[in-house]
């Protein structure tokens, strides 16, 4: 009796590693790589001021 049970035991894990290295290798075929579409331009969320006021400018020191 014991060794129907390991015989069947063994069985029950090959055939489960069996499946899952089918789903493993079938999921990997099925996929393709989408390229996701560009991005819009960087803008800032506020009109940057003009250059010609002094809060604008940085000093070097």
């Amino acid at each position: 009796m014991e060794l129907k049970l390991k015989i069947i035991l063994l069985l029950l894990l090959s055939l489960t590693t069996i499946l899952f290295i089918c789903a493993t290798v079938r999921a990997g075929e099925e996929v393709e790589y989408l390229r996701p579409p560009p991005r819009k331009a960087f803008r800032l969320p506020w009109d940057p001021k003009p250059s010609s006021q002094p809060q604008q400018v940085m000093r070097r020191i």
